[in-house]
């Protein structure tokens, strides 16, 4: 795996001393691939054969290309989320999610993920993957999306990512990392709020209003505007400098598009006044320029805010709303789009196509339900991966393994599954519940996976009891309100109360959720009586062991 050394990320450092706010026009000509300041390698091969197809291009294809269609003889990319699986999909493994592969610390285990998750994109003739997610980091713990990434630390989430993109490389499907840069907050992403596709806000943390986002270097705030979702005033705004940039928030991409990344989605915010999507200084100058990147850069949802501004800072590849011979064909023919940079947008849309082999015998797309399964032994590994990211904190009077049991009681929504699934719509809007009514095995919003099917705890416990002849007892819902109502009746017959279904069992296992993800994030984890009450009130059963799994 390629790591910077200390003295190369050094020099890189003292390379780029100026701040985020100096002039990148100069960039302009160092961005295009053709100006031979970007190293290849591997590449090359790729490029020529792109610029070899681009060079028969009118200008109509290249537009056309660069907003998302075909062009000439070059057809259409299929791009789809997420890094999970392809979604929406029958027919496929959803695997643990970015933080859970985080925590395996095996970057054999990642780049196994990687190469799955590849192969099952290929099968529904998918070209590019949006994933992995690189950012939020996580600096906060109110964001909301941090399941979909790899921990806080820069150095480990680039490692495990790299191993990611490395894996899906091998498969032939171009990676796209995200979010490009520094999108660490989900309230007020957008112009239009912080919803999913223009939707409402994702609510706001305790005291919230103004967020300053604590980080190692204490030159980064994130200022977000009001709090209402029908805030238009624009995205949070950060304000950086080189350093922490640098060391911080660059460094994870630095990985990835040395491990092959063909792919990178601009985020909805801003960087120091200027969003993400029309920023030269991130897109050309760092991105493209000094990371060597040789793919593709487009846009998250909503994230792009102008046509021509967007195309001169480094954006290659946009929908027909934006790029259209209205806009970049007046643009390319008054001068305020240069044809090379046209060429430069359809020679990077090309790129990944070509590198993966994608030009020779790729799958069709299939429709969404089509019986295409080429998941082999996926979900075997799916279930090995997540096993190996679970740690034991603690272990309060040995009470696990539970070995030997006669009786065992299990409470909370999260063990069982939901009255509707497997997969229903996981968005975390303002008035939704603190809680998932069902067992959540994935997070909320675009990186949510398809589930062909669920195991829940309540599954698992139930095999066990029947095998091994076990009283199993169960509450599977918080409506509880009466504690201390009675205990069980008469043999089996049991009163419907937390402590009625804990009595005379030797072991409680609570299990609990709380919405997260995408749009925003629930900010606590209200245990109430299960918590409180369930086995400390028992006759028969310590506090001590009541096992609270969330």
């Amino acid at each position: 795996m390629y790591r910077p050394s200390t003295a190369w990320a050094l020099a890189m450092l003292t390379f780029v001393t100026g701040a985020l706010a100096e002039d990148a026009s100069a960039n302009y000509i160092e961005q295009l691939l053709s100006s031979g300041t970007i190293k290849l390698g591997a590449w090359q091969d790729a490029y020529d054969k792109a610029a070899a197809l681009v060079a028969t291009l009118t200008t109509e294809d290249k537009i056309s290309v660069a907003a998302g269609g075909d062009g000439g003889n070059f057809t259409a990319l299929n791009n789809l989320d997420s890094a999970t699986n392809p979604l929406t999909y029958f027919y496929v493994t959803t695997w643990p999610a970015g933080l859970a592969m985080a925590m395996t610390w095996d970057t054999a285990a990642a780049q196994g993920q990687g190469k799955g998750v590849g192969e099952e994109f290929k099968g529904k003739g998918i070209n590019m993957a949006y994933g992995p997610t690189l950012e939020p980091l996580g600096r906060s713990a109110w964001c909301g999306r941090t399941g979909e990434t790899y921990g806080v630390d820069s150095y480990h989430a680039g490692i495990m990512a790299g191993s990611v993109v490395k894996g899906m490389s091998s498969a032939g499907i171009v990676a796209s990392a995200k979010h490009f840069v520094m999108n660490e907050q989900e309230t007020n992403r957008m112009a239009t709020g912080g919803g999913m596709g223009g939707g409402g806000g994702g609510g706001v943390p305790p005291g919230g209003g103004n967020v300053t986002l604590s980080t190692r270097q204490s030159s980064t705030n994130i200022t977000t505007n009001d709090t209402t979702s029908s805030d238009t005033s624009g995205p949070y705004t950060v304000s950086i400098g080189d350093k922490a940039f640098h060391e911080t928030y660059l460094w994870p991409f630095y990985d990835t598009v040395h491990s092959g990344m063909g792919g990178a989605m601009c985020a909805m915010n801003k960087v120091n006044g200027t969003f993400s999507c029309e920023n030269q200084d991130l897109l050309a100058k760092y991105l493209k320029v000094e990371l060597g990147f040789p793919g593709i850069v487009h846009a998250d949802v909503s994230a792009q805010q102008t046509a021509i501004n967007a195309a001169n800072a480094g954006m290659d590849l946009s929908s027909s709303q934006y790029w259209s011979n209205d806009t970049l064909g007046a643009a390319v023919s008054n001068g305020s789009l240069a044809m090379d940079r046209l060429d430069d947008m359809a020679i990077r849309n090309m790129m990944g196509f070509f590198h993966l082999g994608q030009d020779e015998g790729y799958p069709s797309k299939a429709g969404v339900t089509d019986r295409v399964d080429n998941r082999g032994n996926h979900s075997a590994m799916a279930r090995r991966y997540a096993a190996e990211s679970i740690a034991l904190l603690k272990n309060t009077n040995n009470a696990l393994p539970l070995t030997n049991m006669s009786s065992i009681s299990i409470f909370g929504f999260h063990a069982g599954p939901r009255y509707v699934g497997a997969n229903t719509a996981l968005g975390v809007y303002d008035g939704e519940p603190p809680t998932m009514q069902g067992h959540m095995a994935v997070v909320g919003g675009s990186a949510m996976g398809s589930l062909s099917y669920l195991s829940t705890p309540f599954q698992s416990f139930n095999e066990r009891a029947s095998r091994d002849g076990m009283m199993l007892r169960w509450w599977l819902n918080d409506t509880s309100e009466t504690s201390f109502s009675g205990m069980s009746g008469s043999g089996t017959e049991l009163t419907e109360s937390t402590v009625g279904v804990a009595d005379l069992s030797e072991a409680c296992v609570v299990y609990l959720n709380a919405w997260g993800g995408e749009v925003g994030q629930e900010w606590k984890i209200e245990a109430g009586e299960y918590g409180l009450y369930v086995c400390a009130s028992s006759r028969d059963v310590r506090a001590q062991d009541t096992l609270t799994v969330a």
